[in-house]
């Protein structure tokens, strides 16, 4: 291994690390977000659920670009759209898990969200380390 290869792949790793760990402040925020506007607002569990989605769009953004990425690309409100769309699709990744995985070949829905989740997670990190703050940056 090359001293480059050895750097990338630290960088990538701490990378990583940084973005689980805005997922899961985000996912908080979110989950939070969702039970309030059910249980106090009395807002369809459905509806609730995308905006505590929303919710955690709007908080994964700029922890991920400030913290994670140390990105400083000068248009924030279209690399936020990319993000969103990024976002979304890996919504509609761990969706289509969940219904491969539990309604086709009836396997457990925690392992059947375990697979979603996992997949959705290196959809989400790799397109937002490679485009969104890879790609659109200074």
């Amino acid at each position: 291994m090359t001293k480059y290869s050895i750097h990338v792949n630290s960088q990538i790793t701490k990378r990583l690390w940084k973005y689980s760990v805005t997922g899961a402040i985000s996912a908080a925020c979110a989950w939070t977000s969702s039970v309030l506007l059910f249980h106090f607002l009395s807002i369809n569990f459905i509806v609730s659920q995308a905006l505590g989605f929303i919710v955690g769009i709007i908080v994964n953004y700029p922890l991920s670009r400030q913290w994670t990425f140390r990105n400083r690309y000068p248009r924030i409100v279209r690399q936020f759209w990319i993000f969103a769309l990024i976002a979304g699709i890996g919504l509609g990744i761990n969706e289509l898990s969940l219904y491969i995985f539990v309604g086709m070949c009836h396997w457990s829905v925690p392992l059947g969200m375990l697979i979603g989740l996992g997949v959705a997670f290196i959809w989400n990190f790799s397109l937002n380390n490679f485009i969104t703050f890879g790609l659109l940056k200074d």
